[in-house]
């Protein structure tokens, strides 16, 4: 396997941890993923940047299931991959608190929620800007953010 390839095989299994795979250059989804960490029930997400080898594979392998390529996020668990407002969705299961939104994502249909979404996601380099360097995670959370499936193994 060439060194930018990496084995998804892991995460594509029904026992693999779940997997937030977000734009480290986007200020709101690094925001974001803070957010996660600091209102998550659990330790049981694993995060990944959509330029790591590991989030380049998992687009990679989006493209060969003619998926539409994320605007910003992607969950995988269980097997699948969630993309736009079912990743959130599927991202606030893990997390206390959120119940206003936790309720509109309830009621309001995905294809609905996704308009949204797709207007933040198309707005927010504009609106919250881009990073100048690298994500670095903060050491605390460092052990939760993977660039290959075999840090898992």
């Amino acid at each position: 396997m060439p060194a930018n390839k990496v084995d998804l095989s892991y995460f594509l299994k029904n026992n693999a941890p779940p997997l937030v795979v977000f734009d480290g250059d986007c200020l709101l989804c690094n925001a974001t993923v803070q957010k996660i960490l600091n209102h998550e029930k659990t330790e049981e997400l694993y995060f990944t940047t959509l330029n790591s080898a590991l989030g380049k594979s998992i687009l990679e392998i989006m493209q060969h299931q003619h998926m539409q390529a994320p605007d910003s996020i992607l969950f995988l668990k269980d097997g699948k991959i969630y993309t736009r407002s079912a990743a959130v969705k599927s991202i606030l299961d893990y997390m206390n608190g959120f119940a206003f939104l936790k309720f509109l994502l309830k009621i309001l249909p995905l294809w609905f929620c996704d308009i949204f979404y797709r207007l933040i996601a198309k707005s927010r380099f504009f609106i919250f800007g881009k990073n100048k360097s690298c994500f670095v995670p903060p050491s605390t959370w460092a052990h939760r953010f993977m660039t290959s499936s075999s840090q898992f193994l």
